[in-house]
């Protein structure tokens, strides 16, 4: 959040800002799931899978087994929905997948994915008691009336199960924007461990909120050149046309510092 605001990213709600929807901390929201997650329970789309990670992958490796141990779920556990058992056995819970979903994302295009087959039913509520990614952020989104999501390319495969839970908890799918990710000359992804693109590694060599905001819309196709910019004028140079794309390529220049890309320094 630190990073963001630095960046002159806010957000409307949320943490430090409060809003309509608090808590904004999913360690806080655990009553909300319980509740949606009853609600599947009472559907019979989800159930306890008593199954653990080395019976998963025992089933799954056994030669002919046509599974990939890596991505699915055997369906073990499926027919019983043995609730009486879960009641003192530590258990998972697992969502039941019906098919195909099909995703418009307004970059990737029309796309479609048999969930059933991977990663077959998945997990919404973990052995431990924690909720599953899946399952919390889909329960967030829907009760806080979120239409648009925009993330990475690399997070598409999670779509297909969100919308199916979208759909199993009668709420309104979002529409989504999965963007390209940021590479070096070499095809590799960013990630918190490449190179110096911490926060103060980017500082160390130069880099400031608005030259960060210019050289993105220029990388993104936003803009002709590498200029600094200020944060609200990203707004009226959005164009998701410019990111269908997998991934953009960043020159080993930008870790030299944004005059190794010749930006002028200059607008706050």
């Amino acid at each position: 959040m630190d990073d963001l605001e630095w960046l002159g990213i806010s957000w409307d709600f949320g943490p430090r800002r409060g809003g309509p929807h608090s808590p904004y901390l999913q360690s806080q929201r655990s009553g909300l799931y319980d509740r949606r997650l009853e609600e599947l329970k009472a559907a019979d789309q989800v159930y306890p899978c008593f199954c653990s990670r080395k019976d998963v992958r025992d089933v799954l490796s056994a030669p002919h087994s046509g599974f990939d141990p890596t991505t699915q779920y055997p369906g073990t556990c499926a027919a019983g929905a043995d609730w009486d058992r879960a009641a003192t056995t530590e258990h998972a819970i697992r969502f039941r997948t019906k098919g195909r979903v099909r995703v418009h994302d307004r970059v990737l295009g029309e796309l479609e994915h048999d969930i059933a087959v991977r990663p077959g039913d998945f997990v919404v509520r973990r052995r431990d008691g924690l909720y599953a990614y899946q399952f919390a952020v889909v329960v967030d989104d829907a009760a806080m009336g979120i239409t648009e999501i925009v993330r990475g390319f690399d997070l598409f495969d999670s779509t297909p199960r969100q919308f199916a839970l979208f759909d199993a908890l009668a709420a309104p799918r979002p529409a989504t924007w999965h963007v390209p990710l940021l590479t070096d000359e070499r095809g590799d992804r960013f990630s918190k461990r490449h190179r110096s693109i911490s926060r103060s590694g980017l500082e160390e060599v130069g880099w400031t909120p608005q030259l960060l905001r210019g050289v993105f819309a220029w990388l993104w196709g936003w803009s002709p050149s590498p200029v600094a910019l200020a944060a609200a004028e990203l707004v009226t140079l959005w164009n998701p046309a410019t990111l269908a794309r997998e991934s953009i390529e960043v020159p080993d220049a930008f870790f030299e510092g944004p005059t190794a890309l010749g930006l002028e320094l200059s607008r706050e």
